[in-house]
């Protein structure tokens, strides 16, 4: 099983999401609906500097992610520092 779902569209359809992690660039209607998606499955979300979404995934234009494994969704949020 995946432990990331890449993008806005596909973490909103995810029924096993444990944290959404996404760039301050992300546009406002995406960062909307994430965040409407985060609310209504009471998941929590963070807000990251595209600098570190460049860094993890390389620059690949990344704005959004969804950690679906429980351990290391627990891993990062003790670790998180927004």
């Amino acid at each position: 099983s995946r432990s990331i779902i890449l993008g806005v569209d596909d973490i909103a359809k995810s029924k096993k999401t444990h944290i959404i992690l996404y760039s301050v660039t992300l546009g406002d209607s995406s960062k909307d609906k994430l965040i409407k998606f985060a609310n209504n499955n009471k998941v929590e979300h963070y807000e990251f500097e595209t600098q570190v979404f460049d860094e993890l995934f390389e620059n690949k234009n990344i704005k959004a992610i969804a950690i679906t494994d429980k351990n290391l969704a627990l891993a990062i949020k003790k670790n998180v520092t927004c």
